[in-house]
């Protein structure tokens, strides 16, 4: 079975219009069971708080037009603060 997926750069303002969608699919992913540092039920306020862009990997995701484009990482602390220690 191939599977075909589309992978689009989005700008600041469709990230920003995309959120709800994404957090949505974040929380649908937890409560079915995904385990990806969450833990049921997921909260729309912890599913949003807390997210840092950390980076770029570049030349990672390749997208429909067949380039090969960066993909971006984020990281969230757990106790959703920024402070270290």
């Amino acid at each position: 079975m191939i599977v075909t997926a589309r992978i689009d750069a989005l700008t600041a303002a469709d990230a920003a219009a995309a959120r709800p969608a994404l957090v949505a699919l974040l929380r649908d992913s937890v409560d079915s069971g995904a385990s990806i540092g969450f833990l049921p039920p997921l909260a729309d306020a912890a599913a949003e708080a807390g997210w840092t862009r950390a980076g770029a990997i570049p030349r990672y995701a390749q997208s429909a037009g067949r380039a090969l484009d960066a993909s971006a990482f984020y990281y969230r602390l757990l106790n959703g603060s920024e402070e270290v220690g």
